[in-house]
């Protein structure tokens, strides 16, 4: 998703339902972390709420660090 030179973020992995399970998106993660690495990052972010997601970016080597919350505040003056 995002890019500077010592760091990338990660966003938007999915795995069709009947493809999940099977270590897909493991590798894909491991993968763009590799190509990444060889580019000179040496961190990456990510943000996810699914405990799949959780499990596999933990088995790669990720930490969780603490959680998030998106609000949306709407002005009541605009429609």
């Amino acid at each position: 998703n995002a890019a500077l030179p010592d760091m990338v973020q990660l966003g938007g992995t999915y795995t069709p339902h009947v493809q999940r399970g099977r270590g897909f998106a493991q590798v894909a993660v491991a993968g763009a972390l590799l190509a990444a690495r060889e580019r000179g990052v040496q961190r990456a972010v990510l943000f996810t709420s699914n405990p799949s997601a959780v499990r596999t970016y933990e088995r790669v080597g990720f930490r969780r660090v603490g959680d998030y919350a998106v609000q949306v505040l709407l002005n009541a003056a605009q429609p």
